[in-house]
C-alpha cells in the first residue's frame, strides 16, 4: 500500500468535488482515521453535522465490508493523494452509477470489488452515500479509464478466494 499503482491520467481534482471528498474520507476511513477532527469537520461544514456525521458513517461501513468481507485485497491510496487506484476508480464508478440510477452498473463494480455478488448491505450503503450526495448537488464523477479492470463484468469462477469466514 505504500507505493500503489494508479490509474494513468486520473488525478481526483478532475473528477470533481463530489468525487474528492469522497475519496477523502473513504480513504481515511479505510486507514482507521474515521474520527480525525480535520475530517469529521470538513464534512460537517460539507454536510453538516448530522449527515456527515452519517456520510462517514456509511463510507465506514463500506470500507469495513470490503476489507471483511471482500475475497481480494483492495488496494487504497492515502487521503491527500491526487491519483487513483483502480480499486478506488471502480468503487466511484459503482457510486456514479447509483447517482445514475444505474443498478446493474453499480453492482458490476462491487461484485469486481469484492470479488464476489455484493450484499445486500453494501448495496444499500453505496445507495445512500450516492443519494446523500446528489441531495448536496455532488456528484461523483466516474473516471474514464481503458484498463478492462474496472469496466469487465466480474467471473467469479476466475478469480481466487482469499480466505472465507
Amino acid at each position: 500500500m505504500t507505493n500503489p499503482d494508479f490509474v494513468q491520467n486520473v488525478r481526483l481534482p478532475n473528477l470533481g468535488f463530489g468525487a474528492a471528498t469522497f475519496m477523502w474520507g473513504f480513504r481515511a476511513c479505510a486507514l482507521g482515521h474515521a474520527q480525525c477532527g480535520c475530517l469529521t469537520g470538513g464534512f460537517a461544514r460539507i454536510f453538516g453535522a448530522k449527515q456527515g456525521h452519517q456520510i462517514l458513517g456509511h463510507l465506514l461501513g463500506i470500507a469495513r465490508i470490503l476489507g471483511n468481507d471482500g475475497r481480494r485485497p483492495v488496494t487504497v491510496a492515502m487521503p491527500g493523494c491526487l491519483g487513483v487506484t483502480p480499486d478506488e476508480a471502480a468503487l466511484l464508478c459503482a457510486l456514479s452509477a447509483a447517482q445514475s440510477s444505474d443498478s446493474k452498473g453499480r453492482d458490476s463494480h462491487l461484485r469486481w470489488l469484492l470479488a464476489q455478488d455484493p450484499a445486500e448491505q453494501m448495496k444499500q450503503l453505496t445507495e445512500h452515500v450516492a443519494c446523500q450526495y446528489l441531495e448536496r448537488g455532488l456528484m461523483i464523477n466516474a473516471p474514464e479509464v481503458t484498463t478492462g479492470a474496472v469496466h469487465v463484468e466480474a467471473d467469479l469462477a476466475a478469480m481466487p478466494v482469499m480466505g472465507q469466514a
